[in-house]
């Protein structure tokens, strides 16, 4: 395209897609079999997140949607130039309200800056609410409101002087191009609503869009889960094979495609609510589900699965193989060629740093980081400070991706946590030997699993750790509260947390009594 020679183009894609989710699919009192035929010809589906075979410039980044924002908002037809900023101070636009996107944005807020060094933040984006994903299951069962998963950016962004523009992105033109296509310089950016905004420094945190992989039907009949749209529209269907099973009629077929840790948290919640009341069928390429998971929290999530009723058809492969069309981006983070651009989130790809940051990269090749919400945390860490190190003329960090362990919430009350260190093989041994071993089996916690504890014991090397049950579900639950991207929305939802827990602990201690009561009534009969 025109103007945008390092990789964003217009905005064709209407869906954007997060790719750690997957996609449901419902066909009415089909069999297994039937439901995965149908789910690649038209029967209703909920497609995997893939990572875009291109750049959805539709602002937003996979996780995002956006609002208009405090103290200044600019709706699509506002203005014909917006961030044209007259005194001096340098002009970051960040493209994309995801976890990248929103916390760049937050971070650079809350950086100290020299005098007149500090910058004019844009943040644009296509929706107007932002989607704390790892929470829109929570939606599906009950167990967290709208609000909590998906605030208006207006609200998250009051406390800030960040400018918020609700648009869509067609156009990323450089200022001046360099003779290899790179830029040094700032440029600007063409909106859908025909504004445009100047920016010296730029952060493109699109997201990947969702991708049919040339399968016919799929734009037709299957539904991506990304959006609180997409929670409604899910929870409606449920409701209503639920009324369905209530009149007697035969049961409907649900499919979740793609077996990462989306798709089984999908599933496991789908099924919870339908448990012996529909179908629930998992499918997954691969020869297993959670392939790339530690092999404690794959055990879990096949007995929780089992236990709910979800049927799991592995192999089976309705996509062919296809690129990514990612941007490519150095250590720091920036666009290559491009040294006022940075790129994070599922739309960049990294490549190797000379102190090994880039550890996933091998044989030169670009590093491919999972896409989950702490890649973009931690990458939303280190460009704002890359920012902040370019305009005030310092060195750039390299990012270093540090993983934290993993969570998958397998139910209202049950989730599998595998915890980011393993514990030698002759500890977890004496652990599991000595009188501590049954409370923590009872308490949830796992030493890796038994195929792995005995490899692990051949060979000298360590188990890993996994919590499962109600506590892994408080602690996954204590890190989203945790992330929540300002205090403000971080205090509201642990004031609704409290107060879920408090009237579940109502409803426990009184249907208890109601039982009790009901004993001693049948006692004195």
């Amino acid at each position: 395209m025109s103007g945008t020679s390092f990789g964003v183009r217009a905005l064709r894609a209407a869906v954007i897609s997060h790719s750690r989710a997957p996609a449901a699919c419902g066909a009415a009192g089909t069999t297994v079999e039937g439901a995965a035929r149908r789910c690649s010809a038209g029967a209703g589906c909920m497609l995997h997140r893939r990572r875009a075979l291109h750049t959805s410039a539709a602002a937003g980044n996979g996780d995002a949607t956006g609002t208009s924002t405090a103290p200044l908002n600019t709706s699509a037809a506002s203005s014909s130039t917006v961030m044209d900023s007259g005194d001096g101070r340098p002009r970051v636009c960040i493209l994309g309200g995801g976890f990248g996107g929103l916390y760049t944005a937050i971070k650079l807020e809350l950086l100290m800056w020299p005098r007149g060094k500090k910058p004019k933040v844009t943040l644009i984006d296509q929706g107007e609410r932002f989607i704390f994903k790892p929470l829109l299951y929570e939606l599906i069962n009950g167990t967290a409101q709208a609000w909590e998963v998906a605030p208006p950016f207006v609200q998250l962004l009051a406390p800030y002087p960040i400018q918020f523009v609700q648009d869509k992105v067609l156009e990323v033109q450089p200022e001046q191009l360099l003779a290899d296509g790179g830029s040094a310089t700032g440029g600007s950016i063409t909106l859908a609503s025909g504004g445009s905004i100047q920016y010296d420094w730029l952060v493109v945190s699109l997201g990947a869009a969702a991708d049919p992989r040339g399968v016919p039907g799929v734009r037709e009949h299957a539904r991506p889960f990304v959006s609180l749209e997409d929670a409604e529209f899910v929870a409606q269907q449920l409701a209503a094979y639920e009324a369905r099973a209530a009149l007697g009629q035969p049961p409907a077929t649900v499919a979740v495609v793609g077996a990462g840790y989306a798709g089984v948290e999908l599933a496991a919640v789908v099924g919870e609510r339908l448990r012996g009341k529909a179908r629930v069928v998992l499918l997954t390429p691969g020869a297993e589900i959670l392939e790339a998971a530690p092999a404690g929290q794959r055990e879990a999530a096949v007995q929780a699965l089992q236990s709910l009723g979800v049927d799991i058809m592995t192999g089976w492969k309705p996509f062919p193989v296809d690129g990514r069309g990612q941007l490519q981006t150095d250590p720091t983070l920036r666009v290559l060629r491009h040294s006022r651009v940075f790129a994070l989130g599922d739309v960049s790809k990294g490549q190797p740093g000379n102190d090994g940051s880039s550890a996933a990269a091998a044989g030169g090749q670009g590093a491919v980081y999972p896409a989950t919400a702490q890649v973009a945390f931690q990458q939303a860490d280190y460009a704002a400070w890359n920012i902040w190190s370019a305009i005030n003329g310092r060195a750039l960090l390299q990012f270093r991706y540090q993983h934290l362990g993993d969570m998958m919430s397998l139910g209202a009350t049950n989730a599998a946590v595998a915890l980011p260190f393993q514990l030698p093989s002759e500890l977890t041994a004496s652990i599991t030997a000595s009188p501590l071993g049954p409370l923590l089996s009872l308490a949830g916690v796992k030493f890796g699993s038994g195929q792995q504890q005995q490899s692990a014991a051949a060979a000298g090397s360590g188990d890993g750790v996994t919590l499962e049950g109600p506590l892994a579900q408080l602690l996954r639950r204590a890190a989203y509260l945790y992330r929540q991207p300002t205090n403000e929305q971080r205090i509201n939802v642990a004031a609704s947390w409290m107060q879920q827990a408090a009237d579940a602990a109502a409803r426990l201690a009184a249907e208890a009594s109601a039982s009790s009561s009901s004993s001693s009534a049948d006692a004195r009969r």
